[in-house]
Parts: C-alpha cells; structure tokens; sequence
C-alpha cells in the first residue's frame, strides 16, 4: 500500500507499507529504477504505522 508520485523537482515520492521483506526489495530495486530513469540517491524514511493509517491502496500520479 502506499504511492508513487512525480513531484515538480523531478524527483519520485514513493510511500510504501507492508511486509518488510517487500520493502527491502522494493527498496533495493528504487537504486536501480526503470530503464528510464536516472536515479541519484534513495532516501528511506520510517515511519510509524499511525502515520500510514490511511493507505488503503497503492496508487501513482
């Protein structure tokens, strides 16, 4: 659950929640990216599971 979005500067949001062995490999594969992109960094953030409460879905935008 969570989003991916485009934002003004160029970069890529993406809001991610579920099972950590998931994450990691959707983590591992925002290095490498799309055979498009060009990606410069990866930042990981936690967050508490209050703060994800509303994800219901994931979307992109």
């Amino acid at each position: 659950m969570g989003h991916a979005i485009n934002l003004a500067n160029g970069d890529v949001e993406v809001l991610a929640y579920g099972d950590i062995t998931q994450l990691v490999a959707l983590v591992d594969w925002l290095h490498v990216g799309s055979e498009k992109s060009e990606v410069k960094r990866v930042t990981v953030t936690e967050l508490a599971d209050n703060e994800l409460a509303h994800l219901t879905s994931f979307t992109t935008g």
